[in-house]
């Protein structure tokens, strides 16, 4: 398979500006299609996906998570179109509304490397297209 989209994922955190791992998105996998349709494009490429599970304490209810980097040359396009590059996102997540809750589209590509660290294959986003923001509030007019 050359790519995989996944349509509808639930953002649960996003990380833009990591300097020591890179700009990442956590998404809900508990959805058994969209954690398959993960498995399968991966098992295609050659890659073992890690899921991670939170259980809520208070609950019990348990989420299925999958946390993928977004690649330095993603695009990223709001709810209205316009689109970003990771550079223009800094700043900007309330603006573009791309936080916990929203509901993004994304193209997942895998890739070859041979750095410092080793040698194999991973997958990172190629684009991101918000299509239902999720709104954040600012708690500094409340101090």
């Amino acid at each position: 398979m050359e790519k995989l989209i996944l349509k509808g994922a639930k953002v649960l955190f996003i990380e833009i500006n990591d300097k020591d791992f890179g700009s990442s998105i956590t998404i809900d996998v508990t959805n058994p299609e969209m954690r398959s349709a993960i498995e399968s494009y991966y098992a295609s490429e050659g890659i073992s996906p890690k899921f991670k599970d939170y259980t809520n304490k208070n609950t019990g209810e348990v989420t299925k998570q999958y946390s993928i980097k977004l690649a330095t040359f993603v695009k990223i396009q709001d709810e209205s179109g316009n689109e970003y590059t990771l550079d223009d996102v800094e700043g900007k997540l309330a603006q573009i509304k791309l936080a916990f809750g929203a509901e993004v589209n994304l193209a997942i590509r895998s890739y070859e490397y041979d750095n410092k660290f080793g040698k194999g294959k991973s997958a990172s986003v190629s684009a991101l297209k918000v299509v239902k923001g999720a709104e954040l509030k600012d708690d500094m007019s409340e101090l």
